[in-house]
């Protein structure tokens, strides 16, 4: 792990998974990914700004941005390697933009997969262009004020309401973003697979059979605190 300047950290690119873990995942829609899961490592308010362009699945590159650092943008993407997928949260700002164009056109150059952002986008006309996956939380017209190297990049951080590691199996359409942690990727496969099987047999569970589900684990957590 390397930290420079106050504000800024940058941890290694963790390794990537067999490639075959990946087309796995692509195989599956995210409804069929967050039902199999309960709803667990699902983004909430994260969509695709153009939805004919929005297949994407890869590993993380994570960045966290409490200030408009362009050059820690740039920093991740250097760490990048073709198939990844940036992963940033503004840390709540939506405002103004993060992303735009010249950003996309950097990053379709450097074999970048897409984009998930909590933040703001805008140049919707130059994304959809270039045929790059972008899923975010606000479009804005105007872009943010560069603050300098401000965040950290490969580091766990929130987004969409989900915690996210670098690494993690990010898979987004145009119902919304998952991403599983790598270490269950190959697990969460499995279940992802009973669960779409039982589906077309017709033994989907219901909302209710799911809630009840969930009640179930958490009550049997809570039995097992001790007094």
């Amino acid at each position: 792990m390397y930290r420079g300047a106050l504000g800024f950290c940058s941890a290694k690119r963790p390794a990537t998974l067999e490639p075959g873990v990946y087309e796995a995942f692509g195989a599956y829609r995210t409804c069929d990914i967050s039902d199999a899961l309960y709803g667990a490592h699902t983004m909430r308010g994260i969509r695709a700004v153009v939805p004919a362009v929005s297949r994407l699945v890869g590993p993380a590159i994570t960045l966290s941005l409490p200030g408009s650092g362009f050059e820690m943008i740039g920093a991740a993407m250097a760490q990048a390697q073709p198939g990844d997928v940036l992963v940033i949260t503004t840390c709540g700002a939506v405002d103004a933009a993060y992303w735009g164009g010249f950003m996309t056109a950097t990053a379709r150059g450097l074999g970048i997969a897409g984009l998930v952002i909590d933040g703001a986008v805008r140049d919707l006309d130059e994304i959809q262009a270039a045929g790059f996956p972008v899923f975010s939380r606000a479009v804005a017209t105007g872009m943010a004020v560069n603050e300098g190297a401000w965040g950290q990049i490969n580091m766990p951080i929130a987004c969409g309401g989900i915690s996210v590691s670098a690494g993690d199996v990010v898979v987004a359409d145009e119902h919304g973003v998952v991403a599983i942690p790598s270490a269950w990727a190959e697990r969460v496969l499995v279940d992802i697979g009973r669960f779409v099987a039982d589906e077309g047999e017709g033994g989907m569970p219901t909302s209710f059979d799911l809630q009840k589900k969930m009640l179930d684990l958490g009550m049997a957590a809570f039995e097992a605190e001790p007094a």
